[in-house]
């Protein structure tokens, strides 16, 4: 494990800062930090999050904020392991991961989990997540049900 990858893990489970003025300096050190990953210590913290760790989703927000493009090689990994928080982490996401993620919205396992893969769609961006929108807005998916709201009638 590295320093930077370790810094990183340190400073997502520190419970406190002391106060305002280190926190917003930790805060930077470590925005620095990510900007200059090496592809070995994202791939660590990648493993980290397939394994559990429970702070998977700071580590993949700040590496897709803060070192934009790093997950793109790991987009099949985090699909098979069914990890669809937060959206943003998909964003380049290729044409297959895409369609993958559509075929899944359009499945009817996905009920619990819709609206995070719409959002990594989205996030994706591509041709293939355009073309399923487009299609989407003029035929819903047949394991999607709507529920149609009924207004209460004016009674007197």
């Amino acid at each position: 494990m590295s320093k930077a990858s370790e810094q990183i893990r340190q400073f997502h489970s520190t419970g406190s800062f002391g106060s305002r003025e280190n926190l917003v300096t930790q805060s930077r050190i470590v925005t620095d930090v990510y900007r200059v990953l090496a592809d070995e210590d994202i791939e660590h913290l990648v493993s980290d999050v397939l394994s559990g760790d429970e702070n998977g989703g700071d580590y993949l927000t700040c590496l897709s904020c803060l070192h934009p493009g790093c997950l793109t090689p790991f987009h099949e990994r985090l699909l098979n392991a069914e990890i669809f928080y937060p959206g943003l982490i998909y964003f380049g996401a290729s044409d297959a991961v895409a369609l993958r993620l559509a075929t899944l919205i359009e499945s009817e396992d996905a009920k619990l989990s819709r609206n995070h893969l719409l959002l990594c769609l989205a996030w994706a961006g591509n041709q293939e997540a355009q073309a399923a929108f487009r299609k989407w807005r003029t035929e819903k998916p047949e394991s999607v049900s709507y529920t149609h709201l009924t207004l209460p009638t004016n009674r007197e």
